[in-house]
């Protein structure tokens, strides 16, 4: 079986930086995914 190993790349809408890690929830909206990094300061 093949795996597949796709790298996603995502915007954050907040700071405007690209990631590929996983997503952190904003506490402003509990909607919009932000960066880990973001996510760190919102905290």
């Amino acid at each position: 079986m093949k795996e597949d190993n796709v790298t996603r790349l995502a915007v954050c809408p907040r700071c405007g930086k690209a990631y590929h890690e996983p997503p952190a929830l904003s506490r402003l909206d509990n909607e919009t995914l932000i960066c880990p990094d973001c996510g760190t300061r919102e905290a």
